[in-house]
């Protein structure tokens, strides 16, 4: 006769698992075996009450715990979904409209001489070092700053390398590190402020354009008004 697994052991649940798998045993199919197993026992070694117990007890916490997974897997789906369509159709009113995100990324125009490189502090500073880095990762211009307090900061850029030469326009990457006054660095963290040109959707979720880069919706901190007010 064909033995469901070693169901007494000390891993019931693995056991009955990968009996399960290996047959391909389905509740009916279970049950009837089970059934069939009880007619055929041995009448001088009956199967005992606590087997007996034990197999359906098993059988119906692996069933729980199967439903269990579907129902929270179905929850994800469906607030995954809610979000994205919450967070698409908002997408559409707010071209036009001045955003802050984070991000690192600063865009360099031919002509223009005034940039703002934005970061947060997440406590007062007594040292800060904004570094600015090219496609390869090379610092081309570093600012220091003293004595700057927690929350948003701002310092200005001409768009000229260590050197005093004018940068090609294109991206570059901004680095910002600080200290306290007993020279223990803490957190800063980078932002960018522009306006909203556009909106693509990738794998059904809003990409903001801003400034010809992309911004991913969830990186959206604040959205302020159109830029003409």
């Amino acid at each position: 006769m064909f033995e469901l697994g070693n169901i007494g052991s000390t891993e019931p649940n693995n056991a009955f698992s990968q009996a399960l798998d290996q047959t391909g045993l389905g509740k009916d199919d279970f049950f009837r075996l089970l059934i069939e197993q009880m007619k055929n026992q041995d009448p001088l070694e009956p199967m005992k009450n606590q087997d007996f117990t034990a197999q359906l007890a098993q059988f119906s916490s692996l069933e729980k715990l199967e439903s269990i997974d579907s129902n929270i897997e179905q929850g994800t789906q469906i607030n995954l979904i809610l979000t994205q369509a919450i967070n698409n159709s908002a997408a559409a009113t707010i071209i036009g409209k001045e955003v802050k995100a984070w991000g690192d990324v600063i865009q360099v125009k031919d002509g223009i001489t005034d940039y703002d490189l934005n970061f947060n502090l997440q406590s007062d500073a007594a040292k800060v070092k904004v570094e600015i880095l090219d496609d390869d990762g090379n610092v081309v211009k570093t600012i220091e700053a003293r004595e700057l307090g927690n929350g948003d900061q701002t310092l200005q850029w001409d768009g000229t390398d260590a050197d005093g030469n004018p940068l090609d326009a294109g991206s570059y990457t901004l680095k910002v590190q600080a200290w306290d006054g007993n020279d223990k660095e803490i957190t800063a963290r980078e932002y960018t402020v522009g306006i909203i040109e556009g909106i693509r959707y990738q794998d059904g979720s809003a990409v903001l354009i801003v400034d010809g880069e992309e911004i991913q919706f969830s990186n959206v901190i604040e959205i302020g008004s159109s830029e003409n007010g």
